[in-house]
């Protein structure tokens, strides 16, 4: 007493469907990490110049309140400044890549 079963088909992918889907899907995943590491690296490239736009304005500030507040300046060579005020003379000292800013109180 065998029953007779009726054949049913399965449904399911191929191989080939199953290769499209996964070089389709591997094409995916690479455009979107290198999109996503040109993104990290400009954000790091605008951080820094961020970071050096603010230094910049910092020295802006600091010199011209500096310079406003002296009252007298004199310019040793291109490459020293002093600016003196009633109680402290500041010496601007202006280096390769640096700029070193010393204040000294005046007796």
């Amino acid at each position: 007493m065998l029953e007779n079963k009726k054949h049913t088909r399965l449904q399911a992918f191929t191989m080939l469907e199953l290769v499209i889907g996964m070089v389709i899907s591997s094409l995916v995943i690479t455009m979107v990490y290198v999109i996503y590491d040109n993104l990290s690296r400009q954000v790091v490239v605008y951080a820094d110049q961020q970071d050096d736009l603010m230094t910049y304005n910092q020295f802006q500030n600091l010199f011209s309140k500096d310079v406003q507040l002296s009252t007298s300046i004199d310019i040793d060579d291109d490459k020293h400044i002093v600016l003196e005020s009633a109680n402290k003379e500041i010496h601007y000292f202006f280096k390769t890549e640096k700029i070193i800013r010393k204040a000294e109180a005046v007796d």
